[in-house]
């Protein structure tokens, strides 16, 4: 997926010793953060230090256990932070470099634009991963959580539940590996807007890896913001 950054990230002037090590925590989100090594995120990683002499390690554990992981200080970074995280007090959070924008998914035949369409109705949410708090408090609606983004388009299809919420693109991902048919959703009509941001501890090595990526952050944002090179694979 790397052909996906062709973005000109200037060169910003900044000391990076050799042999230096930094270690970076994320969780599984479909087109995002397919393994360690995979992923429009991880992809993003592995470009802002290709041309430094630092090692970088990127652990992958389920959402839960990656934020203990940071709380617990055995990584640096957590990626990606998505609006108000239970990170405690003691982190950084960077400038956002993509914008988590959650949609309703339902059959086709059937028309959904807002929550309180939904009353009566059940709501596939996917297992710890974050939501708008309005949306959530929805009255009259029923949530039912699943383990990923694909069982819940399986459970949609086989009409187990009447709409599923997810984040727009990497929904798009999950519903193409589900094989779920005939399930559309309304792109003028997002639910929810979270900023997508990155995690440091707020320590001495931390400060410096935060003004690091913050400047490459800056950068990509102004010449290639990652919403517009993410949005062109699903829009040709």
């Amino acid at each position: 997926m790397r052909f996906l950054f062709i973005i000109i990230i200037c060169f910003v002037p900044f000391f990076v010793s050799a042999k230096e090590k930094v270690i970076f925590v994320t969780h599984p989100i479909p087109l995002m953060v397919e393994s360690e090594n995979k992923g429009v995120f991880i992809d993003l990683i592995h470009k802002f230090f290709e041309k430094t002499d630092v090692e970088v390690e990127i652990m992958l554990l389920p959402r839960n256990r990656a934020f203990d992981y940071f709380r617990n200080k055995k990584a640096l970074i957590l990626f990606p932070g998505v609006g108000p995280e239970p990170l405690g007090d003691t982190y950084l959070k960077t400038v956002n470099f993509y914008e988590k924008r959650d949609y309703l998914f339902y059959r086709k035949g059937d028309h959904y634009s807002s929550m309180q369409s939904l009353k009566g109705k059940i709501v596939g949410i996917t297992n710890a991963y974050p939501y708008a708090q309005e949306i959530l408090e929805t009255k009259g609606v029923h949530f039912e959580t699943a383990p990923s983004d694909e069982i819940n388009f399986t459970k949609l299809g086989k009409k187990r539940i009447d709409a599923f919420l997810v984040e727009e693109f990497s929904g798009l991902s999950a519903l193409k590996s589900s094989g779920a048919q005939g399930i559309v959703y309304d792109k003028e009509k997002p639910l929810s807007k979270l900023p997508v941001y990155m995690a440091v501890r707020d320590c001495e090595e931390g400060k410096k890896w935060y003004r690091f990526l913050n400047e490459k952050l800056k950068e990509m944002n102004k010449n290639a913001p990652l919403m517009d090179v993410v949005r062109a694979q699903f829009n040709p």
